[in-house]
């Protein structure tokens, strides 16, 4: 079932009677059109009662939409919906009451009003944040559209949701939750949505970088807003009173009107203060002062060298905390084209394109340099260049631990598999695929094997998988449907290559057997208790200790080794560790290495949209952006610059075995 709950208080600070009636009536003809039966409350005298019985109404696995409009009260984690005379619902109380329903589908779209200093726009950023933090909770997938404005501003209580609600195309199937919040936050971006309608709107999907759009002032738009805001998906907002709460570094807010000097001083200062800052919440605070310190730096006539490098690191600033931010592009695109270096300049121009903002000295450089092949490799990358490969959330410790323990831990998921019964897989030989077979895909994973310097894995062809699948064995193998087997470039199988080899580097493949947090969580503290025995906790759950024993039987004396220096160093951090986050940056380093083997932006992210490179548990936005940023970056241009021949065109990837030697550096 379709189902959308309006929320919507009869405060009177919020609105008269009149007009709340006629915009509830637009909304609910509106949310019909999209299959959605509409249950409006907010005018009795019990909301929470009223909320309640709403909320017995959601079943699981319904796709439900809450609509919620009005005045804000509170702060911070407890910021609520006001409904007039003292009363009030925290908006965590809200979704929290709906997420317990646990529909299949749930998104927010929240129009609220504040009581702040209306010309105050980071505090609008900040009061927007807090609503996102109350509606968005952890681990559920669930999304939020979100659009704040002054009490005091003069817009009709639903003009936002009107302005980019009414342009949906409501033709065809009706779209999922998501889609409709993400086509309304895409109509308020073309809409160029006045500051009297929204002061600043964000969508927001759990595990998904937000994005949250400026408006535009009556003038002209305000460019130093960003477009996206890449913030961690587990990022929590301190409390003000919170000593870890980190205040911006001085110097930060500097207002650069004084010379050159003084604006080198100034960008300086806040390209290392953003560097310095750990939590994501803080960075954000900081953007804005940077695209002014950009903005003035842009209009320079006569730019010296100082200037040109430190533009270009403020830009990359920028890149990596708005990755859809196109200006930073432009920029970096300009300053490279300026100075001779084309490469950068084509990866600029990509990125460009793939956010659609090209224009045409962008798209003529693409046209001149876009090969109809994969990179012309000319070395094999060595332990160094994967340093530049890897994305935000690695960590060396926690890769050299899994290393360590990489064929203990497959082969004690194979004796946990097998005493409840289960068996290897039955491969027919005939299905493998020899490796001096001519079909493009084989090709491509051998060729890929070698640059990447990446053992390839047995490849099998199997017809009832759909892309690419791993095999559960104690060698690395790999099941290709006919989906990949026909049908794709050259360039999607140098991506789709380059992406699952990364995961048979020791340090990944275990992701294979342990693909959850909470597996992998597990594995770490049995390979810490196996490194230090006479620490092992005595509370350690009855699952860990079982994988220690599992683990015990098949740790050889070389592997120990590395497993007791691992731990050790784990140890002198405190036994800190982010699985999470780096579960998350294997992926992104997947993928950074199907773009350097594709050497194309457009193809690389048409691939991560497609169900072959689907990961559930990590949002598409936040792929995308890391890709964005990586393409641009410097990393991406040094490796290239090192293990990429410069050539008119590209060739097919050769067949090679994989008893060749790498390539030479």
């Amino acid at each position: 079932m379709r189902f959308a709950v309006v929320v919507a208080p009869s405060d009177a600070r919020s609105g008269d009677a009149s007009s709340r009636r006629e915009s509830l009536a637009w909304l609910r003809g509106h949310l019909a059109r999209f299959g959605f039966a509409v249950e409006i409350v907010g005018g009795g005298r019990d909301p929470r009662a009223a909320l309640e019985g709403a909320a017995t109404r959601v079943s699981a696995g319904d796709a439900l939409l809450v609509h919620l409009s009005g005045r804000l009260s509170g702060r911070r984690s407890s910021l609520a919906l006001a409904f007039g005379g003292g009363r009030s619902i925290r908006l965590s109380t809200a979704a929290e009451l709906f997420a317990s329903r646990a529909p299949a589908q749930l998104g927010f779209v929240a129009e609220l009003m504040h009581e702040e200093d209306p010309a105050d726009a980071p505090l609008a950023s900040e009061c927007l944040a807090s609503v996102v933090r109350a509606l968005v909770l952890p681990a559920t997938g669930h999304a939020a559209l979100v659009a704040v404005r002054p009490l005091s501003s003069s817009a009709a209580r639903l003009a936002f949701t009107q302005e980019t609600l009414a342009p949906v195309n409501s033709d065809g199937p009706p779209p999922t939750v998501y889609g409709l919040l993400a086509a309304m936050h895409d109509c308020g971006v073309r809409a160029a949505t006045g500051s009297f309608t929204a002061q600043c709107f964000a969508l927001v999907r759990e595990g998904v970088a937000p994005h949250e759009e400026p408006a535009n002032g009556a003038a002209k738009p305000k460019q130093h807003l960003p477009e996206s805001v890449l913030v961690a998906a587990d990022a929590k907002e301190p409390e003000a009173d919170s000593p870890e709460e980190e205040a911006a570094p001085s110097g930060v807010a500097i207002d650069w009107k004084t010379d050159v000097a003084g604006w080198e001083m100034a960008l300086q200062t806040c390209i290392d203060g953003i560097a310095q800052l750990k939590v994501a919440r803080a960075k954000v605070r900081e953007l804005n002062g940077l695209a002014r310190l950009l903005d003035a730096g842009r209009s320079f006539e006569d730019k010296s060298e100082s200037v040109r490098k430190l533009l270009l690191r403020g830009n990359e600033t920028m890149q990596s905390l708005a990755p859809t931010q196109t200006q930073a592009y432009a920029d970096a695109f300009a300053l490279h084209s300026l100075e001779g270096r084309t490469d950068e300049a084509l990866f600029s121009a990509q990125v460009l394109e793939e956010l659609g903002a090209a224009e045409s000295d962008h798209r003529a450089l693409i046209g001149q340099f876009r090969s109809v092949t994969p990179i012309r490799a000319r070395a094999s990358l060595d332990a160094a260049a994967w340093e530049y490969l890897r994305a935000p959330g690695s960590d060396d410790v926690l890769e050299a631990l899994f290393g360590a323990i990489e064929r203990a831990a497959i082969a004690a998921k194979l004796d946990e598999l097998s005493e409840v019964g289960w068996s290897p897989p039955v491969v027919d030989p005939k299905q493998r695929l020899s490796e001096t077979s001519t079909a493009s895909v084989v090709r491509s994973f051998h060729w890929a094997s070698r640059v990447l310097k990446v053992r390839c894995p047995d490849l099998y062809a199997m017809d009832d998988v759909p892309g690419i699948a791993g095999l559960h064995a104690q060698e690395s193998s790999l099941a290709l449907g006919p989906a990949v087997r026909s049908g794709p470039s050259t360039k999607d199988l140098a991506f789709l290559a380059g992406r699952h080899l990364t995961y048979c580097r020791p340090e990944y493949r275990l992701l294979f057997y342990y693909p959850t947090r909470d597996a992998l969580t597990r594995l770490l503290f049995a390979a810490a208790q196996l490194a230090m025995p006479s620490s092992s906790s005595s509370s350690a759950s009855e699952e860990v200790r079982l994988l220690q024993a599992r683990l015990v039987r098949h740790v050889g004396g070389r592997d120990r080794a590395a497993l007791n220096h691992a731990v050790q160093r784990l140890e002198a951090r405190g036994g800190k560790a982010a699985v999470s986050a780096w579960m998350r940056s294997v992926e992104l380093t997947a993928a950074r290495a199907g773009l350097f083997l594709c050497g194309d932006l457009a193809p690389a992210a048409a691939m991560i949209r497609s169900t072959l490179c689907s990961v559930s548990d990590l949002a598409y936005d936040l792929r995308r952006g890391d890709l964005l940023v990586f393409c641009a970056s410097r990393a991406h241009a040094h490796l290239r610059s090192r293990f990429v021949a410069r050539g008119p065109e590209s060739v097919e990837p050769p067949s090679h075995s994989v008893t060749e030697p790498a390539l030479r550096t």
